[in-house]
């Protein structure tokens, strides 16, 4: 595998009840400090990813790629740098367990 040269911390996603019967999504602090391998994707591949999901769905702008076993979830959010994304996509693209590949989206201005 690639090195695991940098990390991110993990912000679990949930629903929570509001004060007008409607739920608001927050996140909670999960794992800090997870290694990983974070790639920016070019213009190119993101215009591949938007040809397949249609105009109006979320693309992912960047990779970022984990151990084996990492656990993560899809609208969780991974916090690298100050940066937030938001988990869209997760996959075990060789099928042999040795790695996972996750497609994240940067979050514009969010603190969390």
């Amino acid at each position: 595998m690639i090195g695991l040269v940098s990390e991110v911390d993990r912000y679990i996603y949930s629903n929570a009840g509001n004060s007008l019967g409607g739920f608001n999504a927050t996140y909670a602090v999960g794992t800090t400090g997870i290694a990983c391998h974070f790639v920016s994707l070019s213009p190119r591949e993101r215009e591949a990813l938007r040809a397949v999901g249609g105009a109006n769905a979320k693309v992912a702008d960047h990779l970022i790629m984990f151990e084996h076993g990492t656990t993560l979830a899809i609208q969780d959010r991974l916090k690298f740098g100050s940066d937030y994304y938001e988990v869209l996509g997760i996959s075990d693209p060789d099928e042999m367990s040795h790695h996972i590949e996750v497609q994240v989206a940067r979050v514009q201005g969010l603190t969390k």
